[in-house]
């Protein structure tokens, strides 16, 4: 029900469900599932439609962290401990979320530096969709990874070119 009124647009009523269910999950497990992780990446991302940022950032920062089976950085030593990573997928798309959130909480206050932190972040989903690419060959796991480089790429394209403008 959550993911149909997600996918609807009705944002109200996704994030009442979403909320629900994330209650019940984090008295079930431990703070790392993959459920847990898709749910909060979900709020974070109804709160992203609504341009409630900080929201969106700790909603997305808690679906990292239930990505991991400990504490990781997400920076160019992911992929040294990508081991630890214990959802893969799930952290591919939080990454993604997570540099769509920094770019629209910056807004026109966007500098070269903020936008080239942001293109760190998609210059590491970009590893790991490779490693990614190589581990899973099933179709469904194929059209997950499809979507996340899609969404990505358009993002990535947005800011370079606002990048762009900004060195210009």
């Amino acid at each position: 029900i959550c993911a149909l009124y997600f996918e609807a647009g009705d944002y109200n009523n996704s994030k009442e469900y979403y909320s629900t269910a994330l209650n019940v999950m984090e008295e079930k497990f431990d703070g790392r599932h993959p459920e847990l992780s898709e749910t909060t990446g979900k709020l974070s991302e109804i709160y992203l439609a609504a341009e409630l940022y900080s929201e969106a950032l700790a909603y997305i920062e808690q679906a990292q962290n239930a990505n991991t089976k400990e504490e990781i950085k997400i920076d160019r030593t992911l992929m040294s401990n990508i081991n630890k990573v214990a959802f893969p997928f799930q952290l591919l798309n939080s990454i993604t979320t997570k540099a769509i959130i920094k770019y629209r909480q910056l807004g026109e206050n966007a500098t070269e530096e903020t936008l080239k932190k942001i293109l760190a972040h998609y210059s590491i989903s970009t590893e790991l969709l490779h490693q990614l690419r190589n581990t899973y060959r099933n179709e469904g796991s194929q059209y997950k990874l499809a979507n996340i480089t899609h969404r990505f790429s358009q993002h990535a394209i947005i800011i370079c070119n606002r990048l762009f403008d900004l060195t210009n």
